[in-house]
């Protein structure tokens, strides 16, 4: 079977997904760091706001399930000394987070508001 990979800009109603797959992998000791998380979910969040200046990209297996998640958008100041070009602007990578590796689905769980709680693995829509 092909499974069918398809790149969308990130919406309101992947939230809850990109949620589950923020928190699997924010962690230390097993343990979700619920700041970290929060934060990168506002990160997140904030860039649904086209105002922001950043933008969201999520990878979506048969336009059903979110897979994974990437940001990019102003370069953060801490890195504008290593820009190759002083006069240009770029762009930087804000987030970035894969889907769990296989078998590592079921230990991913919903985020706090402003999230849709949702316990377990991102679902399948139909």
């Amino acid at each position: 079977m092909n499974t069918r990979i398809i790149i969308d800009r990130l919406s309101e109603r992947d939230l809850p997904d990109v949620a589950a797959i923020v928190r699997h992998w924010v962690r230390r000791d097993g343990e979700v760091i619920e700041e970290e998380a929060a934060a990168a979910m506002a990160t997140i969040g904030a860039g649904l706001n086209r105002a922001s200046g950043s933008h969201y990209l999520v990878a979506r297996e048969d336009r059903d399930v979110v897979l994974g998640v990437m940001g990019f958008g102003i370069l953060n100041a801490k890195l504008v000394p290593y820009k190759t070009n002083p006069e240009g602007n770029a762009v930087g990578l804000l987030t970035a987070f894969p889907p769990p590796p296989p078998g590592e689905e079921d230990s991913a769980e919903s985020c706090s508001p402003p999230c849709s709680p949702r316990p377990g693995p991102p679902a399948r829509r139909r």
